[in-house]
């Protein structure tokens, strides 16, 4: 889920930042009579609408293939577990998204977006492998470790072990480094466009 959720937005940030500076469009962009702060939150909206859409398509995915593989009778997982799933990933993808829009702002052109974005991305799952240490389960202090924390919370929504108050405290730990990510886009941009 993650990973084309990161894959979604990848190139799209890099086309809409680092390919618009390629194509010569940006400096047109730039001399319209709009605030700098607009022009990212725009990149940055549209990178979120396409990293969101290729979460929510691949847990429809899921969705239909645990129903097509389960056999008649068998207990499938209820359909509120993927839209609790879905809610999950929305902060991941604005901070993917704010965290991809501000790097690839550095990029001339699109193969430096792509060298430049690679390890980010690659650097995001890393805190992915944490999750399949076996033993390792949410607490209090992986609440507030980012990606870690929505993952094991997913981990624990499939598995029917998951409580209000740890998906309270990751769903707000997450829109803070969410809010983070797009202050520092914000700032990126203003210095670098």
């Amino acid at each position: 889920l993650f990973l084309l959720a990161l894959f979604g937005g990848f190139y799209a940030a890099v086309d809409l930042t680092a390919g618009e500076k390629e194509r010569g469009t940006m400096q047109t962009l730039l001399c319209a009579p709009v605030r700098s702060l607009e022009i990212v939150a725009g990149k940055f909206l549209a990178v979120w609408v396409v990293a969101t859409v290729a979460a929510v398509v691949n847990i429809g995915s899921l969705a239909a293939t645990m129903a097509r593989i389960l056999p008649a009778g068998a207990t499938a997982v209820p359909p509120s577990t993927f839209v609790l799933t879905a809610v999950m990933l929305l902060p991941i993808t604005l901070t993917v998204a704010a965290l991809f829009v501000a790097i690839a702002a550095f990029a001339k052109d699109f193969k430096d977006g792509q060298n430049f974005l690679t390890p980010v991305l690659l650097g995001l799952l890393v805190p992915l492998s944490v999750t399949m240490t076996p033993g390792v389960e949410l607490d209090g202090y992986l609440a507030f470790v980012p990606i870690v924390n929505i993952a094991l919370l997913i981990k624990g929504v499939f598995v029917g072990e998951w409580s209000a108050d740890m998906l309270f405290l990751v769903l707000v730990s997450s829109f803070c480094y969410a809010s983070l990510a797009l202050v520092f886009a914000a700032n990126v941009w203003e210095k670098n466009a």
